[in-house]
């Protein structure tokens, strides 16, 4: 228990500046002390991994009675919070979804990150060379300008973490109010209504837990994938910047060898750069995992918001809840686009100088050295594109984008058919 707590401590005391450092702490401490991470996060994971899969039964069965039973007390010992408030049982199959989601986002940070050591020398470091000579992104020097971002974003999680405590104190003050009014079903019936309290004080505080464990597992995800995000779009940014260096307007032999070493430079970043990408895909499946139960239950709320009548405490909190989904959605979808986009275009910039320089390097350049080029060039000349993708199944672009906004408007009209229409027809 002390180690699930040391693992959700930045979170509970919430820190913007601290709140990455203890995460590339863990991973640091995993390359220097093994044996200290087994202890202080390995097995904390692995406890917090059981406890996910309870929690999930739990929403389970929650969802299954509540299709038939409808019992309000019930709802209020055992912290079905859902049913508190008046969702249906759908909301605890989305609840899963979401149980599902914390527990592969833990795991593929703490145990399963291949970038957390570029993102620790990038924002805890702030080491320069970091990135490719002059260490730069437009007019600000790359580190300080990742850091800048990072610290925007993490001072902005404020509002996350408020509506996380917000969240609790409501759930806390629904259950006392319930309590007090039905005062005689927890102290009118002797030691019996006391065990039903202690039940609820107990159930309670794994309703809290849970919270906080999606919370810290969210949040940090989705820093963590913004900051490598980043990363990668300055240095296909830098990249692309040695075609823009270059003098390509002269045709004798010295401007050939100086065209044909910044191709060839342009050839090794360009390869790097793939390979970050790559490394990269974890958050590729990140966002698939995060979009495929997320979008349905945003509509969701949103339609609940909208349509039914609640009170207005509760329609903040799943208006918070909507707007930060929405966020990510959206949001750090257009982002991945952006870094695609980066990468393909320095890419095109590339093929372009091949097919207009081709016979000025023919001249003065030898058969090896324009063959590797030229097929290297070939390799991008495809209809499919190279770049972040939702878990190897299709490149994320701005296409895409639009493609999911079309299906957020299809499944907001499907969840108003099946779930208001069907409640009063």
């Amino acid at each position: 228990m002390v180690g699930i707590i040391r693992l959700l401590s930045p979170l509970l005391f919430y820190r913007p500046s601290f709140y990455i450092q203890h995460y590339f702490d863990s991973h640091r401490l995993a390359r220097e002390n093994p044996n200290k991470f087994q202890r202080k996060i390995h097995d904390p994971i692995r406890l917090l991994n059981v406890f996910m899969f309870w929690l999930a039964i739990r929403h389970t069965y929650f969802a299954i009675r509540y299709h038939h039973i409808r019992d309000q007390l019930w709802d209020v010992i055992n912290s079905d919070m859902l049913g508190e408030v008046g969702f249906d049982y759908y909301a605890n199959i989305f609840m899963v979804a979401l149980i599902y989601q914390s527990y592969r986002y833990l795991n593929m940070l703490y145990l399963d990150n291949p970038t957390a050591q570029i993102l620790d020398r990038v924002l805890i470091m702030r080491e320069n060379r970091s990135f490719y000579h002059p260490y730069r992104y437009k007019q600000y020097v790359a580190v300080n300008f990742m850091v800048f971002i990072i610290k925007i974003w993490l001072y902005s999680i404020y509002i996350f973490k408020i509506n996380v405590d917000l969240y609790l104190i409501s759930f806390s003050v629904t259950a006392i109010e319930f309590i007090w009014n039905n005062f005689n079903e927890f102290f009118g019936i002797g030691f019996f209504g006391y065990i039903r309290l202690i039940q609820c004080i107990i159930n309670r505080l794994i309703l809290f837990i849970g919270l906080y464990v999606y919370g810290h597992a969210t949040i940090l995800m989705g820093t963590i994938c913004i900051a490598y995000l980043i990363v990668v779009y300055i240095f296909c940014w830098q990249t692309g910047q040695l075609l823009h260096r270059g003098n390509h307007h002269h045709r004798n032999a010295k401007s050939s060898i100086n065209l044909w070493r910044t191709l060839k430079r342009f050839h090794m970043r360009h390869t790097k750069n793939l390979e970050r990408i790559i490394t990269g895909n974890i958050y590729s499946r990140a966002l698939l995992i995060f979009l495929l139960p997320n979008i349905p239950f945003n509509c969701y709320l949103l339609v609940f918001v909208v349509c039914m009548q609640t009170t207005w405490i509760i329609r903040y909190l799943a208006g918070s809840v909507i707007a930060d989904q929405i966020i990510c959605i959206f949001g750090i979808h257009l982002l991945f686009a952006l870094a695609n986009r980066q990468f393909q275009k320095s890419s095109i910039t590339f093929i372009h100088i091949l097919a207009k320089k081709h016979q000025h390097l023919n001249r003065h350049i030898d058969l090896a050295n324009r063959l590797k080029l030229v097929n290297y060039g070939q390799n991008f000349h495809t209809k499919n594109k190279y770049g972040f993708t939702y878990g190897k199944l299709e490149l994320i672009s701005m296409n895409e984008c639009v493609k999911y906004f079309l299906l957020y408007s299809q499944s907001l009209m499907f969840i108003y058919v099946h779930v208001v229409y069907r409640r009063y027809h």
